[in-house]
């Protein structure tokens, strides 16, 4: 069976994903969306998005690209290309592989994607790291569930999910 690729990206308003190797947009209330989504699924990420993180993410494999294995942190799987990545998630039991950035990641998994889950927060953030503009004969707007602002989220947002129309 093949695995469903799923794209999951917090944006701002004029899709920014970060700046100076951090992200830009991500809220408290945020991260339980972002932890149950990706649970127990094979998270594959960037050199730069791991070094942000800093530590695996529990119940999950975590999977950094990196051309070189003395960048990875310990407890993360180092892959050499997106390719390596996706044949090291295919072993784990999972129906899903997580991709979670950053750009050029992004940028490169675009093709092989499923299904992508976009975070949208309403702010315009300074960055200098974003997410792909999608093209929409490609992509099948599904749903938008919108949160309003909250004690844990400054700024209201919405989760938005789109479908691959053709593959």
């Amino acid at each position: 069976m093949d695995k469903k690729i799923r794209l999951i990206a917090s944006i701002s308003d004029n899709n920014v994903i970060g700046i100076n190797n951090k992200f830009s947009t991500f809220q408290t209330g945020q991260m339980k969306m972002f932890r149950d989504i990706t649970l127990k699924t094979p998270v594959i990420m960037g050199r730069k998005t791991q070094d942000y993180i800093q530590f695996p993410l529990d119940e999950r494999v975590c999977i950094t690209i990196s051309k070189f294995n003395n960048r990875v942190i310990d407890g993360f799987v180092h892959a050499k290309s997106l390719k390596h990545a996706l044949s090291i998630a295919n072993i784990y039991d999972s129906q899903t592989i997580s991709i979670i950035g950053g750009q050029s990641i992004f940028e490169q998994s675009l093709i092989f994607a499923d299904e992508i889950l976009l975070i949208e927060v309403y702010t315009s953030k300074d960055g200098d790291r974003f997410f792909p503009e999608l093209n929409f004969f490609e992509w099948k707007f599904n749903k938008r569930i919108y949160y309003k602002a909250d004690q844990d989220n400054e700024f209201p947002y919405s989760l938005v999910s789109f479908t691959r129309r053709l593959k």
